[in-house]
């Protein structure tokens, strides 16, 4: 791929062609690992991935999480850009956004 891409002459349809290639390449490695985790979440040994990352953030000491509140309201959503997307990701449109917070760091919810 390095050799091919480093042609100069590399018409613009054979650019395009990578670039989608790549990108449905990536989606096949993030496919496996969603069923690697779901088949470890499923197996009664407990297999771990990798060791549990720890949840707090270096520097916070709060236990309670500060939340970021979003107006909502008409947004546009999608993707109409030059830059390569899948077609599910377009048309870019316009919907209607509820308000909502977001925390503004990692939270759990329950047990």
């Amino acid at each position: 791929m390095s050799r091919l891409l480093a042609q100069p002459d590399l018409p613009d349809t054979a650019v395009d062609l990578i670039e989608l290639g790549l990108n449905h390449e990536q989606q096949h490695q993030e496919l496996m690992l969603t069923d690697l985790l779901h088949l470890f979440s499923t197996n009664p040994l407990n297999p771990e991935y990798r060791a549990p990352v720890p949840l707090s953030i270096p520097g916070t000491t709060s236990t309670e999480p500060d939340w970021q509140a979003f107006d909502g309201g008409a947004v546009r959503i999608g993707h109409d850009a030059e830059q390569f997307a899948f077609d599910c990701a377009g048309p870019a449109h316009e919907t209607l956004l509820q308000p909502f917070e977001l925390a503004t760091r990692p939270v759990i919810i329950g047990n």
